[in-house]
C-alpha cells in the first residue's frame, strides 16, 4: 500500500500541536497536545508541541512568528499535520504546506463529529490510562492517610456560582461529605470568591457537627501553579466529583474513569451526557442520597477522534501525491466516524 505524500524526505509524519500564546495549562491546549500525541501514535510519527515559551526562548533573534515557524520546520522537519485553535494559516508559509491544517477549537471539532450522537458534548483531552495511573500514584504518595471517601470539587469561574449552601449543608448533615473534601481551583477561579466558598464550607462542617468527620483541603491556585497540582490525581483517585462553573474539558476528563460528575451549570451540558447519567444536575440531587461514584463505562473520545483524523490524513495524503504543493485540507470532520465501533 502506498503511504501517500509526506512533507519530509525521511517519510516520517510530523504532527504539530500549535498552542501559540494560549495558556498551555488551559484545557483546550492540553487537549490539542493529547490529540496530537494520539494521532502521532496512529501514524507512527512524531508529535511536537509549540507554545509561547518555545517560540520566545528559542528564537530571540526574531519576533516574526512566520519566520520562527520556518526555522522550526527547518530544524524539526516540516509539519504534515497542524492542530491547534491558535494556529493561523497565514503564519505557515513554509514549503511544502501541511497536508491537513486544523485551526478548529476542540469543542467545535467534537460538535462536528458527534452532534446528535451518544458522544455529544465530550471533547478530546490529554489524559490517558497510563498518566492517570502515574497521577494516582503521586497523589497517594502525597496523601497516604487521606480519609475516604474522597470528594473532589473542581472550580472554574465562580461569578455565576449559585449559592448551594443549603444543599452542601444537608449533604454534610447526612454524612455524605464525610471523609475528605478536596477543592481544586483553576486559572479561571477568582481568588476572593474561592476563599469565600472554602470558608463557607468550613463553617458548614462546624454547623452540622461533622467537623471531626470532614477533612477539607483547599489549596490556592497560586500554590498549585507553582507547586503540586492535584488535578490529574483527583481525576484518577476521587470517589465523587463536583464541578462548580463551566468546563467541557473537566467534564470530559472526569468521565474517563466512569465516574459521574455533578455540575451546578447543567444548562451548558449536552443533553445526551445528562441522559446517560455521566453528568448530573447538582441542584437536583437529593441530599438524603449519597453522591454517585464510579459506576459507568469509562468514556474517552480522544482516541476515537485521533483515529478519525489519522484516517482522513492518510486518504488526503494519497490524493496529494499527485500535487505535493497543493493546499492543506482544512476540515477533516466532514463525516462523523463510525459510532458502531468500540469507543470506550
Amino acid at each position: 500500500m502506498t503511504m501517500g505524500f509526506r512533507c519530509n524526505r525521511d517519510g516520517t509524519t510530523r504532527i504539530w500541536a500549535y498552542i501559540g500564546n494560549d495558556d498551555p495549562t488551559r484545557g483546550e491546549s492540553h487537549g490539542a497536545i493529547g490529540l496530537a500525541k494520539r494521532i502521532a501514535e496512529r501514524l507512527n510519527g512524531n508529535a511536537l508541541v509549540i507554545d509561547r515559551v518555545m517560540m520566545q526562548d528559542c528564537f530571540k533573534d526574531t519576533h516574526e512568528t512566520a519566520q520562527r515557524i520556518k526555522t522550526l520546520a527547518a530544524q524539526h522537519g516540516a509539519p504534515d499535520l497542524v492542530i491547534g485553535h491558535a494556529a493561523k494559516e497565514s503564519l505557515f508559509t513554509q514549503s511544502p504546506l501541511p497536508t491537513i491544517f486544523i485551526p478548529t477549537s476542540l469543542p467545535s471539532m467534537a460538535d462536528d463529529l458527534f452532534r446528535g450522537t451518544a458522544l455529544d458534548g465530550v471533547v478530546p483531552h490529554h489524559l490517558t490510562t497510563d498518566n492517570l495511573k502515574h497521577a494516582q500514584t503521586e497523589f497517594d504518595c502525597r496523601h497516604p492517610d487521606l480519609p475516604r471517601p474522597l470528594t473532589a470539587i473542581f472550580t472554574t469561574s465562580l461569578w455565576q456560582y449559585s449559592d448551594q449552601d443549603n444543599l452542601f449543608h444537608d449533604l454534610a448533615r447526612h454524612g455524605h461529605l464525610d471523609g475528605t473534601v478536596y477543592f481544586c481551583p483553576s486559572r479561571r477561579t477568582e481568588p476572593d470568591l474561592y476563599q469565600t466558598l472554602t470558608n463557607r464550607f468550613k463553617s458548614i462542617a462546624i454547623h452540622t457537627g461533622r467537623v471531626e468527620h470532614i477533612r477539607i483541603i483547599a489549596p490556592s491556585y497560586t500554590s498549585i501553579e507553582h507547586g503540586y497540582n492535584p488535578y490529574n490525581g483527583l481525576v484518577a483517585a476521587a470517589d465523587h466529583a463536583i464541578l462548580l462553573g463551566e468546563s467541557q474539558s473537566i467534564l470530559s476528563e472526569c468521565i474517563t474513569r466512569g465516574r459521574a460528575i455533578y455540575t451546578d451549570t447543567p444548562y451548558a451540558v449536552a443533553h445526551t451526557l445528562l441522559a446517560q447519567r455521566y453528568v448530573r444536575d447538582f441542584n437536583r440531587h437529593d441530599p438524603r442520597q449519597p453522591l454517585a461514584g464510579t459506576e459507568l463505562p469509562p468514556l474517552n473520545v480522544t482516541d476515537h477522534i485521533a483515529a478519525h483524523i489519522a484516517e482522513k490524513f492518510n486518504a488526503f495524503a494519497l490524493q496529494r501525491t499527485c500535487d505535493p504543493h497543493g493546499m492543506a485540507m482544512k476540515n477533516p470532520f466532514v463525516h462523523a466516524p463510525n459510532l458502531n465501533q468500540p469507543r470506550f
